[in-house]
Protein backbone atom coordinates (compact mmCIF):
# COMPACT_ATOMS: atom_id res chain seq x y z
CA UNK A 1 0.00 0.00 0.00
CA UNK A 2 1.31 3.40 -0.99
CA UNK A 3 2.01 5.77 1.92
CA UNK A 4 4.28 8.69 2.76
CA UNK A 5 7.62 8.09 4.39
CA UNK A 6 6.45 10.07 7.41
CA UNK A 7 3.88 7.40 8.22
CA UNK A 8 6.52 4.69 8.15
CA UNK A 9 9.27 6.45 10.10
CA UNK A 10 6.90 7.86 12.72
CA UNK A 11 5.73 4.31 13.49
CA UNK A 12 9.32 3.09 13.53
CA UNK A 13 10.37 5.82 15.96
CA UNK A 14 7.49 4.91 18.25
CA UNK A 15 8.29 1.20 18.05
CA UNK A 16 12.07 1.72 18.30
CA UNK A 17 12.91 -0.25 15.16
CA UNK A 18 14.52 0.82 11.91
CA UNK A 19 13.27 0.43 8.33
CA UNK A 20 15.85 -0.25 5.60
CA UNK A 21 15.50 1.95 2.52
CA UNK A 22 17.00 0.15 -0.48
CA UNK A 23 18.46 1.87 -3.49
CA UNK A 24 17.56 0.20 -6.80
CA UNK A 25 18.60 0.79 -10.37
CA UNK A 26 15.87 -0.88 -12.42
CA UNK A 27 12.55 -2.71 -12.24
CA UNK A 28 14.26 -6.04 -11.59
CA UNK A 29 15.70 -4.73 -8.33
CA UNK A 30 12.44 -2.90 -7.62
CA UNK A 31 10.51 -6.17 -7.77
CA UNK A 32 13.15 -7.85 -5.62
CA UNK A 33 12.80 -5.14 -2.96
CA UNK A 34 9.03 -5.53 -2.96
CA UNK A 35 9.32 -9.32 -2.70
CA UNK A 36 11.63 -8.92 0.29
CA UNK A 37 9.19 -6.61 2.09
CA UNK A 38 6.25 -8.94 1.53
CA UNK A 39 8.28 -11.97 2.58
CA UNK A 40 9.52 -10.26 5.77
CA UNK A 41 6.20 -8.46 6.42
CA UNK A 42 8.18 -5.25 6.71
CA UNK A 43 7.40 -1.66 5.78
CA UNK A 44 9.42 -0.56 2.75
CA UNK A 45 10.95 2.77 1.72
CA UNK A 46 12.00 2.75 -1.92
CA UNK A 47 14.91 5.17 -2.40
CA UNK A 48 15.25 6.29 -6.01
CA UNK A 49 18.76 7.66 -6.51
CA UNK A 50 19.14 11.28 -7.54
CA UNK A 51 21.12 10.29 -10.65
CA UNK A 52 17.85 9.35 -12.32
CA UNK A 53 16.43 12.81 -11.70
CA UNK A 54 19.52 14.70 -12.78
CA UNK A 55 20.63 12.67 -15.79
CA UNK A 56 17.47 11.33 -17.40
CA UNK A 57 14.06 12.70 -16.47
CA UNK A 58 12.24 10.18 -18.67
CA UNK A 59 14.00 7.28 -16.94
CA UNK A 60 13.12 8.73 -13.56
CA UNK A 61 9.48 9.06 -14.54
CA UNK A 62 9.38 5.46 -15.75
CA UNK A 63 10.97 4.12 -12.58
CA UNK A 64 8.76 6.29 -10.35
CA UNK A 65 5.65 5.12 -12.22
CA UNK A 66 6.67 1.48 -11.88
CA UNK A 67 7.43 2.06 -8.20
CA UNK A 68 3.97 3.52 -7.55
CA UNK A 69 2.38 0.54 -9.29
CA UNK A 70 4.35 -1.88 -7.11
CA UNK A 71 3.69 0.12 -3.93
CA UNK A 72 -0.05 0.16 -4.58
CA UNK A 73 -0.07 -3.58 -5.29
CA UNK A 74 1.78 -5.01 -2.29
CA UNK A 75 0.06 -5.40 1.07
CA UNK A 76 2.73 -3.75 3.23
CA UNK A 77 3.25 0.02 3.74
CA UNK A 78 5.51 1.36 1.00
CA UNK A 79 6.84 4.88 0.42
CA UNK A 80 8.72 6.20 -2.62
CA UNK A 81 11.47 8.64 -1.75
CA UNK A 82 13.79 10.75 -3.90
CA UNK A 83 17.21 10.05 -2.38
CA UNK A 84 19.65 12.99 -2.17
CA UNK A 85 17.55 15.44 -4.12
CA UNK A 86 19.74 18.31 -5.21
CA UNK A 87 18.37 20.85 -7.68
CA UNK A 88 15.13 22.54 -6.65
CA UNK A 89 13.58 21.69 -10.02
CA UNK A 90 14.39 17.99 -9.68
CA UNK A 91 12.83 17.81 -6.23
CA UNK A 92 9.60 19.43 -7.42
CA UNK A 93 9.58 17.17 -10.48
CA UNK A 94 9.92 14.13 -8.23
CA UNK A 95 6.76 15.15 -6.37
CA UNK A 96 4.98 15.57 -9.70
CA UNK A 97 6.28 12.19 -10.89
CA UNK A 98 4.74 10.33 -7.96
CA UNK A 99 7.24 10.28 -5.10
CA UNK A 100 5.46 10.38 -1.74
CA UNK A 101 8.61 11.73 -0.08
CA UNK A 102 11.69 13.67 -1.12
CA UNK A 103 15.08 14.26 0.38
CA UNK A 104 16.24 17.86 0.11
CA UNK A 105 19.99 17.49 0.55
CA UNK A 106 21.58 20.83 1.39
CA UNK A 107 24.17 19.38 3.77
CA UNK A 108 27.09 21.02 1.96
CA UNK A 109 25.68 24.51 2.57
CA UNK A 110 26.18 26.74 5.62
CA UNK A 111 23.51 26.24 8.29
CA UNK A 112 21.39 29.30 7.49
CA UNK A 113 21.33 28.58 3.76
CA UNK A 114 20.49 24.95 4.41
CA UNK A 115 17.57 26.00 6.61
CA UNK A 116 16.22 28.59 4.20
CA UNK A 117 16.26 26.34 1.15
CA UNK A 118 14.87 23.27 2.90
CA UNK A 119 12.10 25.26 4.62
CA UNK A 120 10.88 26.43 1.20
CA UNK A 121 10.82 22.86 -0.10
CA UNK A 122 8.98 21.68 3.01
CA UNK A 123 6.22 24.27 2.46
CA UNK A 124 5.70 23.08 -1.10
CA UNK A 125 5.88 19.38 -0.26
CA UNK A 126 3.51 19.53 2.69
CA UNK A 127 1.00 21.46 0.59
CA UNK A 128 0.69 18.42 -1.70
CA UNK A 129 0.95 15.72 0.97
CA UNK A 130 4.59 14.79 0.41
CA UNK A 131 6.98 14.27 3.32
CA UNK A 132 10.53 15.64 3.45
CA UNK A 133 13.87 14.30 4.65
CA UNK A 134 16.97 16.46 4.87
CA UNK A 135 20.49 16.18 6.24
CA UNK A 136 22.49 18.08 8.84
CA UNK A 137 26.14 17.28 9.26
CA UNK A 138 27.71 15.46 6.34
CA UNK A 139 27.77 11.76 5.57
CA UNK A 140 30.71 11.45 3.20
CA UNK A 141 31.76 8.74 0.78
CA UNK A 142 34.53 6.19 0.32
CA UNK A 143 34.28 6.37 -3.45
CA UNK A 144 36.48 8.39 -5.79
CA UNK A 145 33.53 9.95 -7.57
CA UNK A 146 32.05 13.28 -6.51
CA UNK A 147 30.37 12.77 -3.14
CA UNK A 148 26.68 13.20 -2.55
CA UNK A 149 25.90 16.70 -1.37
CA UNK A 150 28.91 18.28 -3.04
CA UNK A 151 31.59 17.27 -0.54
CA UNK A 152 33.99 14.35 -0.62
CA UNK A 153 35.31 12.58 2.44
CA UNK A 154 37.33 9.38 2.46
CA UNK A 155 37.61 7.17 5.53
CA UNK A 156 40.91 8.15 7.10
CA UNK A 157 40.73 9.15 10.76
CA UNK A 158 37.97 9.46 13.34
CA UNK A 159 39.01 13.05 13.97
CA UNK A 160 38.34 14.00 10.37
CA UNK A 161 34.93 12.39 10.46
CA UNK A 162 33.89 13.90 13.80
CA UNK A 163 34.36 17.38 12.34
CA UNK A 164 31.42 16.55 10.08
CA UNK A 165 29.15 14.95 12.69
CA UNK A 166 25.72 16.37 13.47
CA UNK A 167 25.53 18.83 16.37
CA UNK A 168 22.50 18.04 18.61
CA UNK A 169 21.72 21.65 19.48
CA UNK A 170 21.89 22.69 15.84
CA UNK A 171 19.72 19.70 14.91
CA UNK A 172 16.96 20.76 17.29
CA UNK A 173 16.98 24.30 15.93
CA UNK A 174 17.16 23.00 12.35
CA UNK A 175 14.05 20.82 12.71
CA UNK A 176 12.13 23.64 14.35
CA UNK A 177 13.00 26.12 11.59
CA UNK A 178 12.57 23.82 8.57
CA UNK A 179 9.63 21.62 9.61
CA UNK A 180 11.22 18.49 8.08
CA UNK A 181 9.60 15.13 8.78
CA UNK A 182 12.85 13.23 9.39
CA UNK A 183 16.51 14.13 9.64
CA UNK A 184 19.55 12.34 8.25
CA UNK A 185 22.42 12.63 10.72
CA UNK A 186 26.15 12.03 10.53
CA UNK A 187 27.43 9.78 13.32
CA UNK A 188 30.21 7.81 11.65
CA UNK A 189 28.90 5.88 8.67
CA UNK A 190 29.75 6.84 5.09
CA UNK A 191 28.39 6.04 1.64
CA UNK A 192 29.94 3.26 -0.42
CA UNK A 193 32.14 0.28 0.38
CA UNK A 194 34.52 0.36 3.32
CA UNK A 195 38.11 -0.77 2.77
CA UNK A 196 38.59 -4.49 3.36
CA UNK A 197 38.68 -5.26 7.07
CA UNK A 198 37.55 -1.77 8.08
CA UNK A 199 34.89 -1.51 10.77
CA UNK A 200 33.08 1.86 10.95
CA UNK A 201 33.31 3.71 14.24
CA UNK A 202 29.78 4.84 15.02
CA UNK A 203 29.34 7.38 17.81
CA UNK A 204 26.46 5.69 19.64
CA UNK A 205 26.56 8.24 22.45
CA UNK A 206 25.93 11.03 19.94
CA UNK A 207 23.24 8.97 18.19
CA UNK A 208 21.43 8.40 21.50
CA UNK A 209 21.64 12.10 22.34
CA UNK A 210 20.22 13.02 18.94
CA UNK A 211 17.39 10.51 19.42
CA UNK A 212 16.55 12.05 22.78
CA UNK A 213 16.68 15.71 21.73
CA UNK A 214 15.52 15.79 18.09
CA UNK A 215 11.70 15.58 17.87
CA UNK A 216 11.53 13.80 14.48
CA UNK A 217 12.74 10.37 13.33
CA UNK A 218 16.43 10.05 12.51
CA UNK A 219 17.89 8.62 9.32
CA UNK A 220 21.25 6.92 8.83
CA UNK A 221 22.91 6.98 5.42
CA UNK A 222 25.71 4.61 4.45
CA UNK A 223 24.36 1.42 6.01
CA UNK A 224 26.29 -0.99 3.76
CA UNK A 225 29.28 -2.71 5.33
CA UNK A 226 28.36 -1.74 8.88
CA UNK A 227 27.88 -5.32 10.08
CA UNK A 228 25.04 -6.81 12.09
CA UNK A 229 26.30 -5.70 15.50
CA UNK A 230 26.43 -2.03 14.52
CA UNK A 231 23.11 -2.24 12.68
CA UNK A 232 21.41 -3.73 15.74
CA UNK A 233 22.95 -1.02 17.89
CA UNK A 234 21.64 1.78 15.67
CA UNK A 235 18.13 0.36 15.21
CA UNK A 236 16.55 1.66 18.46
CA UNK A 237 17.72 5.21 17.70
CA UNK A 238 17.32 5.57 13.92
CA UNK A 239 14.05 4.98 12.09
CA UNK A 240 15.35 4.68 8.51
CA UNK A 241 18.63 3.28 7.22
CA UNK A 242 19.72 3.69 3.61
CA UNK A 243 21.37 0.68 2.01
CA UNK A 244 22.64 0.29 -1.53
CA UNK A 245 26.04 -1.26 -2.06
CA UNK A 246 25.43 -4.43 -0.03
CA UNK A 247 22.32 -5.08 -2.12
CA UNK A 248 24.06 -4.35 -5.41
CA UNK A 249 26.94 -6.63 -4.41
CA UNK A 250 24.52 -9.44 -3.55
CA UNK A 251 22.78 -8.90 -6.90
CA UNK A 252 26.08 -9.06 -8.80
CA UNK A 253 27.33 -12.07 -6.86
CA UNK A 254 24.06 -13.87 -7.58
CA UNK A 255 24.42 -13.21 -11.29
CA UNK A 256 28.05 -14.35 -11.30
CA UNK A 257 27.19 -17.59 -9.51
CA UNK A 258 24.33 -18.25 -11.94
CA UNK A 259 26.60 -17.79 -14.94
CA UNK A 260 28.91 -20.44 -13.51
CA UNK A 261 26.09 -22.87 -12.74
CA UNK A 262 23.96 -22.29 -15.81
CA UNK A 263 20.99 -20.86 -13.89
CA UNK A 264 18.96 -17.84 -14.98
CA UNK A 265 21.21 -14.92 -13.93
CA UNK A 266 18.38 -12.40 -13.58
CA UNK A 267 16.38 -14.69 -11.31
CA UNK A 268 19.47 -15.54 -9.27
CA UNK A 269 20.48 -11.90 -8.91
CA UNK A 270 16.97 -10.91 -7.84
CA UNK A 271 16.79 -13.66 -5.24
CA UNK A 272 20.17 -12.66 -3.82
CA UNK A 273 19.17 -8.98 -3.65
CA UNK A 274 15.90 -9.87 -1.90
CA UNK A 275 17.61 -12.23 0.55
CA UNK A 276 20.11 -9.56 1.54
CA UNK A 277 17.32 -7.03 2.07
CA UNK A 278 15.32 -9.51 4.15
CA UNK A 279 18.42 -9.94 6.30
CA UNK A 280 18.58 -6.18 6.85
CA UNK A 281 14.89 -6.11 7.79
CA UNK A 282 15.40 -8.86 10.34
CA UNK A 283 18.52 -7.30 11.86
CA UNK A 284 16.99 -3.83 12.06
CA UNK A 285 13.75 -5.10 13.58
CA UNK A 286 11.32 -4.00 10.85
CA UNK A 287 10.35 -7.58 9.96
CA UNK A 288 6.78 -8.39 11.01
CA UNK A 289 6.05 -4.69 11.63
CA UNK A 290 3.91 -4.17 8.50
Amino acid sequence: MLVTMKEIVDAAREGRYCVPAPNYNDVTQLYAAADAAVQARSPLILDIGRMFATEDRALFQELACASRSVAERIDVPCAINLDHGSAYEHIVQAMFDGCTSVMADRSSLPFEENVAQVAEIVRIAHAVGVSVESELGHVGTNEDEEALGGLQHHVETDEEKRALYTNPEEAVRYVEETGVDCLAVAVGTVHGFYPEGFVPSVDFELLAELREKVPVPLVIHGGSGSGDEILKGMAPYASKLNVGHDLFKAFGDGIAAAVESGEDPVVAGSKAYAAELVHYMEVLGSANKA
